[in-house]
């Protein structure tokens, strides 16, 4: 699915279409031009070999139908606009992208990254770029700042250091200013098609990630509000005197530029403690981490008849990572930073 997502916003990028000028009838042309081109190919002639793959390839169309409008009811509302997709960074079989990032090691070697970005996307205010990384999901997942804390989940901030270490690349620019890292989950809502409003279905695909705590900020991410009205997309509202405001909800998912700067360098120091531990060999079986209401590493891990994990043993124990507050790991990363 990510995969015609891209190909959809492609098409629109390179015919200099943004998605609050698209059509209804444009959106409904490109869509089904890119599922005949994708469903052509000869991995996806699975699909025509009975009833039931029939029936999957239809949910599928479905599925990208529902989130392209989705896409451009955002577009309509957002000043934050696709400028890429699929943006590879590193080498990936063969294929070279952005250089990514390059972290130096105790060795004197370097820990070199590579992935893809699913989305960046671009705002100019006032001469002033902003940019923002998308990651599509397809489950919901929200931002969890202790995970990020613990290095259990390190991806959305990764690419967004990316993105702007290489922003010159990406949209020409070296001033470009944090909007965000957001997740958009991929997928098609089950909802009474009879009773559920525009805004209702939108809001099914609402944001989650990390939102800059800045108010230049909060009229690009959406200029439609009228007072008294929280946004589908982002977790913001107008109030009655109608000032733009975060959500008193979601206040914990806004950070400042330099709240956000500190995680950005914590997260490389994981990574750059991580490989000196590799090139140092240290094999040590030390794989589990347990949190407080939360599931356990080995819980799905396909690795455990390998790894051979038992807690019943004296030296299998878990990591209790204690859960913290957000100031409490700011505070912390704070400290990493002076010292």
């Amino acid at each position: 699915m990510t995969a015609a997502l891209d190909r959809f916003l492609t098409v629109l990028i390179e015919k200099d279409i943004s998605l609050s000028q698209l059509t209804a009838n444009d959106r409904d042309h490109f869509v089904n031009h890119v599922l005949k081109e994708i469903f052509g190919e000869i991995r996806y002639n699975l699909l025509n070999r009975s009833a039931r793959m029939n029936f999957i390839r239809h949910q599928l169309s479905k599925t990208i139908q529902r989130v392209t409008w989705a896409l451009h009811k955002q577009g309509e509302k957002t000043q934050l606009t696709p400028v890429q997709t699929e943006v590879l960074f590193g080498q990936i079989a063969g294929k070279r992208g952005i250089p990514g990032l390059q972290l130096p090691l105790n060795s004197g070697g370097k820990l070199h990254l590579r992935g893809k970005i699913d989305r960046i996307d671009t705002a100019t205010i006032d001469g002033q770029p902003w940019l923002s990384i998308v990651d599509y999901k397809s489950s919901s997942r929200e931002f969890d700042l202790t995970e990020a804390y613990y290095g259990l989940a390190m991806q959305l901030v990764t690419y967004l250091d990316v993105a702007l270490t290489d922003a010159v690349e990406l949209i020409g620019r070296e001033d470009a200013k944090i909007a965000g890292a957001y997740y958009f989950h991929v997928h098609n809502p089950v909802m009474d098609n009879q009773k559920a409003t525009d805004d209702e279905r939108l809001k099914q695909y609402k944001y989650d990630g990390l939102f800059v705590d800045d108010a230049e900020v909060f009229p690009i991410y959406d200029d439609t509000l009228t007072k008294s009205k929280n946004s589908a997309l982002f977790p913001i509202r107008k109030d009655k005197n109608e000032t733009l405001q975060k959500i008193s909800q979601s206040k914990d998912k806004f950070y400042t530029e330099e709240e956000i700067n500190y995680l950005i360098q914590h997260n490389r120091q994981k990574m750059i403690d991580g490989g000196n531990r590799i090139l140092s060999g240290e094999l040590s079986l030390n794989p589990s981490y347990k949190m407080k209401d939360k599931k356990r590493a080995c819980q799905h891990c396909p690795f455990r008849s390998v790894c051979t994990f038992d807690v019943m043993l004296q030296e299998n124990e878990y990591h209790r990572m204690k859960q913290l507050s957000k100031e409490e790991i700011i505070e912390r990363m704070r400290e990493e930073k002076n010292d």
